[in-house]
């Protein structure tokens, strides 16, 4: 993970600060497809644009703030979402993925987070014909795969600083579910 070494960026106890900054233009657009490679194979992606600008700089009270044409903090310019699914029977098991680029986390775009990739997993098996039982399903999962140390989420404090929230170290879940 890079590190951010501005003294002005924290991981928690920024205050939030509420403004009215004008109007905002957005640009942007979404493309996503499903590959299917055989009846057992398929690859889904999602590619997303968005470039969200501020239309006016902003004062609050007697600070100018120089907001005009910057990107409007805590989102992605880019960012890409995909799932590896493979399926055979009552098995299946997927290999998720997500990408983020920078995300300005001031107003005025002078504090970023860096890039994150994070990556899932995971494996089902549903059990059928059990007497009493119409389906048994045993899953596993396994969130944030690669143990990605970097930030999950911002909230932008002010025009100079921002709160990050740290993403969740690889963990693992089970789950047994049953339908009588």
């Amino acid at each position: 993970m890079a590190q951010n070494k501005n003294p002005h960026a924290g991981i928690s106890g920024v205050g939030t600060t509420i403004a009215n900054l004008g109007d905002v233009t957005t640009d942007g657009v979404d493309l996503s497809f499903t590959l299917k490679f055989n009846q057992h194979f398929s690859l889904y992606d999602a590619v997303s644009y968005i470039k969200s600008r501020y239309d006016n700089n902003f004062t609050d009270g007697t600070d100018l703030y120089l907001a005009k044409n910057k990107t409007v903090p805590g989102i992605p310019v880019w960012s890409d979402k995909f799932v590896l699914r493979y399926n055979v029977g009552a098995f299946q098991t997927q290999v998720n993925g997500e990408w983020m680029a920078q995300r300005p986390g001031t107003y005025t775009n002078t504090l970023y987070a860096p890039p994150r990739f994070t990556m899932g997993y995971s494996a089902r098996y549903s059990f059928y014909n059990i007497p009493h039982v119409n389906n048994l399903t045993l899953q596993f999962n396994i969130y944030n795969l690669t143990n990605a140390r970097t930030w999950s989420s911002l909230a932008v404090g002010d025009a100079t600083s921002y709160t990050a929230y740290p993403m969740t170290p690889r963990t693992f879940y089970g789950t047994v579910s049953a339908s009588f």
